[in-house]
């Protein structure tokens, strides 16, 4: 049976006794239900349902406590994630939107044991849209940005400042179109963070591959930082 996104009614609403009042059904998924969402999941990871399925699930939704939802949230839901990033079908300004609540929900994921493995899933999540998407390179460039700002910026969140620049480092190879639609403020936050981890290399790389239209002064103070212990 098509999974239409609704909550079933139970055996005991459909035999109520004739003439009795019937209770509103509700139209929204009950996402606090943490045997919902594994059921989902395991039907994507099955493929007897679309990816498509899990999409409104990593949406942000006001009417649903954060809390809640992130307890409800298991490992296995971050292998159906990266299915939905791989559908074609998805628009880019979903997908991005997509990258953006997911990046967030990772950053409170209480379930993954330390930082390492928050950043592996971010990681995960980077493959999953670019790797197996090339295409997006060079369509829509600022929306490519946002997701790769969103994701960089998650990792140096956790320390993850290595993978980060090499990251962003790697999406300027590239397509060095991707630098015009870059925020300066966030060029400007990584190249401060590098030489703070003792990565001035990698500020240097970065701001090579910006064009010299677009690099400030602000760059060039960053990368002559001189980490000192």
């Amino acid at each position: 049976m098509e999974d239409t996104g609704y909550v079933a009614l139970e055996e005991s609403d459909r035999e109520q006794a004739p003439g009795a009042r019937r209770a509103p059904i509700s139209r929204k998924p009950n996402r606090k239900d943490p045997l919902r969402i594994q059921a989902i999941c395991a039907a994507v990871q099955e493929g007897s349902l679309p990816a498509s399925a899990l999409e409104n699930e990593f949406r942000q939704d006001s009417s649903v406590d954060d809390n809640d939802e992130n307890e409800a949230l298991h490992a296995q839901k971050w292998e159906a994630l990266c299915k939905i990033l791989k559908e074609k079908e998805l628009l880019l300004l979903d997908l991005t939107a997509l990258v953006k609540n997911s990046c967030c929900k990772v950053l409170f994921y209480s379930l993954l044991k330390d930082q390492d493995a928050h950043i592996e899933v971010l990681v995960t999540i980077s493959q999953a849209v670019f790797r197996t998407s090339p295409d997006l390179d060079c369509t829509l460039s600022p929306l490519v940005t946002q997701m790769v700002q969103q994701i960089s910026n998650s990792m140096m969140k956790l320390s993850g400042v290595d993978l980060a620049s090499e990251f962003v480092l790697q999406m300027l190879c590239c397509d060095s179109d991707l630098a015009e639609c870059f925020e300066s403020t966030f060029l400007h936050c990584l190249m401060v963070t590098c030489p703070s981890h003792q990565r001035l290399n990698q500020a240097h790389l970065i701001l090579n591959k910006i064009p010299s239209h677009l690099q400030i002064l602000e760059y060039y103070k960053a990368c002559m930082t001189v980490w000192r212990s």
